[in-house]
Parts: C-alpha cells; structure tokens; sequence
C-alpha cells in the first residue's frame, strides 16, 4: 500500500522550499511622504521589529508590516534562510521603468530572512521612484522560470513567490496567462493585499472557486492564494499565519504528487 506523503514528508525527504518576494513600488499607493500613503517613509528603528506588530509609539507603514509577519510566517520553511527580493512599477533616476528589479540594488537579490527584505525595501523606497502601471506578469514570469530550471534539471526544489501589493492590477490578462502557464510548475503563488483597495481582481486569481483558464487553457492546479492583509492582520499574528499557510502545503503535495519521476529520499 502506498502511503500518501503530507506536506512535513516532503520537507524531510529533501523538497527544499524557497521564498520570492516581490514589492509593488507604483504610484497608486500615495507618496512615501504623505501620511496616509501605504509606503510612508519615517525614521523607525527595525531591527527592533517583531512580527507582532504590537508596537507603542511611531508605527511600521502597511508594507513593512506585510514583509515582517508574512516573511516571518514563511521563514521556517527555508533552510537557507534566504529571500530574493524584487520590486515592480518603480523608476530610477535615469528614466528607466522597472517590473522586476532587484530590491537590494545589488547584482544578487537575496537577503537575510524578513528584516534583510525590510533594509532592502527601505534602501529602494529612498532610490527608486513609485510609478507604473502595475504589472504582475513579469515578476510571475521571471520567478516560473526559476522553477521551470528547477523541474528540468529534477531538483527537489519548490518555489513561493510572496507579492505584496495595494491590488490596482492593469495586466489582469497577461497575468491570468502566466500563472495559467506555471501551473504544472514547482510554484506557489502568495499575494498579500495591503490597503483598502478593490481586491476583486486578487480573488479571482485565488482561483478558488474555479481554476483559472484563459484562450482555452485551464490551469492544472490551483496554485495561487490571496490574503487580504489588513482584515487578517487585525486578528493577530496567528490568523496571519493560518492564512498564509492555508493552501501552500496542500499545493506542495499535489505538485510532486504528479512527479513520481523525482528520487524522494527514505
């Protein structure tokens, strides 16, 4: 009898899990100067942040917040301890217009675990312009082709791609296309919500109710989970987690559940 494999099986037989972060840099979330942007830049001491958000006195602004207790949640699942981080929609002071830039402004975009993301997302918000239009499809694109290598080359390698974003899509289409594409990958995609936009769009890439399809394609599984942040976070650091959480191990099994190829260690 063969024994169906649950999510803490994989992790122990060698799937190795890596985190992508991607930050929404565009205009459509306020100027990091005004008060009531989602990007408002303060002088705030860091290192002394904690996932619980709990703080007296000034506080983080909705995507520190997001890149602490989310990253915080999936951290333990890393055995690096490494997030390669990226920003889309920002402009830098040459005139270039990017959807898929490193956060860190270094040729490598991986950082030291959630506070390394928030250095890195601070150090950006002073370098790189909010613009736009808000475009998902490249970032969805870039991180499936790190798990495309992976799949081809038979590494027990999964991929979570953690986008955090106001949710004022403008390539809906091309999105719906790219995670439609990435579906048989070793992929999972997480996008946060932050603010009180219209998260419709986020919804219906969950991909709950359905599975996404677009020209007559139908994804293979459902790969996507939306978190509509500010709602869950006012319940605490534990609902944040069982939201985050509550589709990735599901879609972990039933990824390497359709790779019976792949040597899982006894």
């Amino acid at each position: 009898i063969k024994k169906n494999l649950s999510f803490v099986d994989y992790l122990q037989k060698g799937v190795r899990m890596n985190l992508v972060a991607a930050i929404d840099f565009t205009q459509s979330n306020g100027m990091p100067d005004d008060p009531s942007s989602l990007h408002f830049r303060q002088n705030f001491d860091f290192s002394q942040l904690q996932p619980s958000m709990n703080q007296g006195g000034p506080q983080p602004n909705q995507y520190q917040k997001a890149i602490l207790s989310i990253g915080s949640v999936l951290m333990p699942y890393s055995q690096t301890g490494r997030i390669d981080a990226f920003g889309f929609g920002g402009k830098f002071t040459n005139g270039e217009i990017s959807h898929n830039f490193n956060l860190n402004g270094s040729d490598d975009p991986g950082c030291n675990g959630p506070h390394g993301v928030l250095d890195a997302y601070n150090m950006a918000l002073s370098n790189v312009a909010l613009w736009g239009p808000t475009i998902f499809s490249q970032i969805i694109r870039a991180t499936a082709a790190m798990a495309s290598s992976a799949q081809s080359q038979g590494r027990l390698d999964y991929y979570v791609l953690l986008i955090i974003t106001d949710g004022v899509i403008t390539d809906m289409r091309e999105t719906v296309a790219e995670i439609v594409r990435a579906s048989g990958l070793p992929l999972s995609i997480v996008i946060v919500g932050v603010g009180n936009a219209d998260f419709t769009a986020m919804n219906v890439l969950d991909g709950d109710g359905q599975k996404l399809a677009i020209d007559g394609q139908v994804a293979k599984r459902d790969i996507v989970q939306f978190v509509p942040f500010s709602s869950v976070a006012n319940r605490g650091m534990e609902a944040v987690a069982a939201e985050t959480l509550r589709e990735i191990p599901e879609q972990v099994i039933s990824y390497f559940a359709t790779q019976p190829q792949l040597q899982l260690s006894v």
